[in-house]
């Protein structure tokens, strides 16, 4: 009997110094960074950004919290103050609702190089052009088997308990590009990444910094600095929106013939 008690003492007290160890891995590995919502989340009740007070609520993904707005959503990539059901209304505003245009009334097929063709809003090709001869020594990265732009989707990290407000991403209006994912992944839906499972906070990407300083000139806004990474991801700054809004679009591309990528190759 007190073998057997020794042995379940050993158990349980070897089931403890695990976790405390992947606690401790957790909190001062600097390769697994607390994300700075976290820390605020857990030290404050409330938080304000402008004029827009945001409350703390409960949505959780690994152990992540972050500040929420009184509307009942939030986001726990980027700021821990940021309304993003008032930027969806701007932006729908602007691009279009996913909803009321088919997917091939305005979006365009870009080659943004030789052998990888995206499906992207008007909006952008001049900005991609601007910058397309800076791009040219970084070709030969950008694959296309996991690279794209257009995707109708919501955005995966935000919880909104307006049932009739669904938060489209960024993807869904064509603004934001996701350069090779299988290498820069964001961690909390890419759990087959060993460094992943490890940390669900991990920043991983072998893009250049020069390409990411590339595209951040041009008014991309790099996924890499959030709160939780998504190092892949490339989304066009709301100060370099252009002032044309939906309508302008639809009246412009009524018409007008659109760009095809060889049948070659897959476009997603």
């Amino acid at each position: 009997m007190a073998r057997a008690k020794f042995k379940l003492f050993l158990g349980i007290s070897s089931g403890a110094l695990a976790i405390a160890l992947a606690l401790l891995y957790l909190s001062e590995n600097p390769d697994c960074p607390t994300p700075k919502c976290n820390t605020l989340a857990s030290s404050v009740s409330s938080c304000t950004c402008g004029t827009s007070t945001y409350n703390k609520m409960p949505w959780h993904m690994g152990n992540t919290y972050c500040c929420s707005s009184n509307t009942g959503e939030y986001n726990l990539q980027r700021s821990p103050c940021e309304n993003s059901i008032d930027k969806q209304f701007r932006m729908r505003k602007a691009f279009c609702h996913p909803i009321t245009i088919r997917r091939d009334e305005i979006f365009e097929f870009y080659k943004l190089t030789p052998g990888v063709y995206l499906k992207i809003h008007p909006a952008l090709i001049p900005i991609l052009d601007s910058i397309k001869e800076e791009l040219t020594p970084y070709y030969p990265i950008i694959r296309q088997k996991d690279s794209m732009c257009y995707a109708y989707r919501k955005v995966r990290t935000i919880k909104n308990e307006k049932k009739h407000m669904v938060t489209y991403s960024a993807h869904a209006f064509g603004i934001a590009i996701d350069i090779n994912w299988s290498t820069n992944p964001f961690c909390p839906i890419f759990k087959d990444v060993p460094a992943c499972v490890e940390c669900e906070s991990a920043k991983i990407s072998d893009l250049p910094p020069k390409f990411i300083d590339i595209m951040e000139s041009a008014g991309f806004e790099w996924g890499g600095d959030w709160n939780i990474p998504d190092s892949m991801h490339f989304e066009l700054k709301e100060e370099y929106w252009p002032e044309k809004n939906c309508s302008d679009w639809r009246n412009e591309y009524k018409d007008k013939p659109h760009r095809k990528p060889p049948p070659s190759l897959l476009i997603r």
